[in-house]
């Protein structure tokens, strides 16, 4: 039998968390999340609105009806306009799932970050405001580091 000793905190304590991390282990979902949080340096950011998807509503299809649909039923291209009282976001978010081309209005020349689950890929827009990235498929958000802070788009799934 293993004795302990009661006035030791630091040993209790690593005796706890050994225990623990045995019973009931955390998620790695979790302590990436926890990392992605802790990483934030402008949790402040404004958040862009949706304003338009060419998944839900036909005010998309003013700018481009040619990649709205595939005449044989495939996935095509999809588009999304975000929006701030200061900047408009443009964004294709191309069949592939991976290829992201957009543009920044007004036009400005600033970084840009398409975050996903699993990392954050950057970019720096030219001086047109357009941009473009190629991160792994699923969920992503965008930031855009401009006006002395942040702006970013909701989570919206490619």
């Amino acid at each position: 039998m293993t004795h302990f000793d009661l006035s030791d905190d630091d040993g209790l304590l690593a005796l706890l968390s050994e225990s623990l991390d045995r019973a009931d282990p955390v998620p790695a979902d979790a302590v990436r999340a926890a990392k992605a949080v802790a990483q934030l340096s402008d949790v402040d950011a404004e958040l862009a609105e949706l304003v338009a998807d060419s998944l839900v509503g036909d005010a998309a299809l003013l700018f481009r009806h040619d990649v709205t649909m595939e005449s044989r039923g495939e996935p095509s291209d999809r588009l999304v306009t975000f929006a701030t009282p200061q900047v408009n976001v443009d964004l294709d978010l191309q069949a592939d799932g991976r290829t992201v081309v957009g543009a920044i209005t007004p036009p400005m020349s600033v970084d840009v970050d398409l975050e996903t689950t699993g990392q954050m890929v950057r970019a720096r827009t030219d001086e047109l405001g357009r941009f473009h990235l190629t991160t792994s498929p699923g969920r992503c958000r965008l930031r855009i580091h401009a006006h002395e802070g942040a702006v970013v788009t909701p989570w919206i799934t490619r």
